[in-house]
């Protein structure tokens, strides 16, 4: 993720700009079927944020090493839910130092996607004998 910011009207720095890049690898846990309308997961992993230039010091930048966990709801549609949409809250946790010392930060971030499955077929209709084997 990328997030712009401007800090005007300050006395400190009236031409206060900055920039956040998010970067994570997250492991979801789903917490119901696949195949389910709507679905509901458990998010959680590493991550790497990297400020542009500091609004207190512009010679400063700074890159850390934190953690994210989260929650998120993906809403099938069609016959099969494989198509839906998918909307995932967020909470970077790091030590970010902005002008004062490193000091423990909170990002939240909400996203709005389209979710799409690939491969595996979830349909077990077909299954007349309850062995876990397909009939057909």
């Amino acid at each position: 993720g990328y997030a712009p910011a401007k800090i005007g009207d300050e006395t400190i720095n009236e031409t206060g700009n900055t920039d956040l890049l998010l970067a994570s690898g997250r492991l979801l846990l789903a917490l119901s079927p696949v195949n389910s309308g709507v679905g509901f997961y458990l998010a959680g992993g590493p991550a790497l944020l990297a400020r542009g230039s500091n609004p207190f010091d512009d010679d400063r930048s700074s890159t850390d090493i934190g953690g994210v966990v989260g929650l998120g709801f993906r809403f099938g549609g069609g016959d099969d839910n494989r198509v839906g949409f998918r909307l995932d809250l967020e909470d970077y946790l790091y030590n970010g130092d902005f002008g004062g010392g490193d000091d423990f930060q909170n990002d939240l971030v909400a996203s709005l996607g389209v979710s799409i499955a690939l491969g595996g077929n979830v349909d077990d209709d077909d299954d007349d004998d309850d062995d876990g084997i397909d009939e057909d």
